[in-house]
């Protein structure tokens, strides 16, 4: 990778106490020469960043939409996690590193890109290299994602995305429980 984004993933890292978001982008922006593409994805010609908050430990937050992904997936695109309270996190999210797109996603196809990466899709393990997902592994993971076309990981996103199915199950009633059912507001009155 380019000199600039090793940089880059330093200065995030070594600011991991910043807990705003524009506090951040600020950062970043005061150090490298960023043009920013549509509400939340900032670019150079080395690497792309997208900027998200979170409360919490947790991170389910939209990303970016795959078909913005697209368009910068042959550079090595991040997503900076800042996190109020907590160190911030930077996570790599070519599309090598996507496991699905959103579960309302229904009608994307190979021909019909569509939905948002969410935070809880990308993918922070790699077990078939035996990486995780962080800084210190970002020069091998981008050099991985080299070995895979956008059709490849694209075919594969179409794929884990439309096998979502969804973990509860349709309740069924028996005649009576049905009946206790329909007497209920009659009961509550």
């Amino acid at each position: 990778m380019n000199s600039s984004v090793n940089d880059f993933v330093s200065l995030v890292v070594n600011n991991h106490a910043i807990d705003t978001k524009d506090e951040m982008i600020a950062a970043v922006c005061r150090n490298f020469p960023m043009v920013k593409d549509g509400r939340a994805l900032y670019h150079t010609d080395y690497f792309a960043v997208v900027f998200c908050y979170t409360k919490n430990a947790s991170f389910s937050n939209v990303v970016i939409s795959l078909s913005k992904l697209e368009k910068y997936d042959g550079i090595p695109c991040f997503v900076v996690v800042v996190r109020r309270g907590l160190d911030n996190l930077v996570y790599m999210i070519n599309t090598t590193f996507i496991d699905k797109v959103s579960h309302s996603s229904q009608s994307l196809r190979i021909d019909n890109i569509r939905g948002s990466v969410l935070g809880s899709n990308i993918r922070k393990q790699l077990p078939e290299i035996d990486r995780v997902n962080s800084p210190e592994f970002f020069d091998e993971l981008f050099s991985y994602h080299q070995g895979f076309t956008w059709i490849e990981n694209l075919e594969r996103i179409v794929e884990r995305t439309n096998n979502i199915r969804p973990v509860k199950v349709k309740t069924e009633l028996n005649h009576s429980e049905y009946l206790n059912l329909l007497d209920a507001p009659r009961r509550a009155s």
